[in-house]
């Protein structure tokens, strides 16, 4: 599920100890735990994934490799802004 913050963009918090955070106002789950939380989370709301619009070249390197991750994209170690971003949209 994926979920948006229109009021903070980097908005973070815990669960089970772990800490998490939005990037550019958007956070992507499966984990049950996170998904309960969100939803009981003020100015968080639910979205479907059209609804999702980032802006890559807006993000920082380690929020790219971040949101690779997420997307289950392999990165290679010394790839630049630029290959990343070319990465993700490519995915």
């Amino acid at each position: 599920m994926k979920f948006k913050s229109k009021k903070y963009l980097e908005l973070g918090f815990y669960v089970d100890g772990e800490y998490k955070q939005f990037v550019n106002g958007v956070y992507a789950t499966t984990d049950k735990k996170e998904i309960d939380l969100l939803q009981h989370m003020k100015h968080v709301e639910e979205i479907e994934c059209e609804e999702i619009e980032i802006n890559l070249e807006d993000m920082t390197v380690d929020e790219l490799k971040d949101l690779a991750a997420e997307k289950g994209i392999k990165l290679k170690s010394k790839m630049n802004k630029d290959e990343i971003i070319e990465a993700i949209e490519g995915a």
